[in-house]
């Protein structure tokens, strides 16, 4: 998001920068009483993993992530 509006607003000024300021963790939040949907996201994962796609997949849409 800092990133779009960072140059929607360059002509402005606006600027980024490189540096952490925080450490987020991302999650799924899902029912506790819904293994359905549980093992559903497990099996995604897990067939991210053995494809080789995870890591470009976090690659891609959380880039700072290194």
């Amino acid at each position: 998001m800092v990133l779009m509006l960072a140059s929607e607003y360059d002509s402005k000024g606006l600027t980024t920068s490189n540096s952490h300021l925080t450490e987020e963790y991302l999650a799924w939040g899902i029912r506790k009483n819904d293994i359905e949907l549980l093992n559903s996201a497990n099996r995604f994962i897990d067939t991210c993993k053995q494809e080789g796609k995870l890591s470009s997949m976090i690659n891609r849409w959380i880039p700072f992530n290194k």
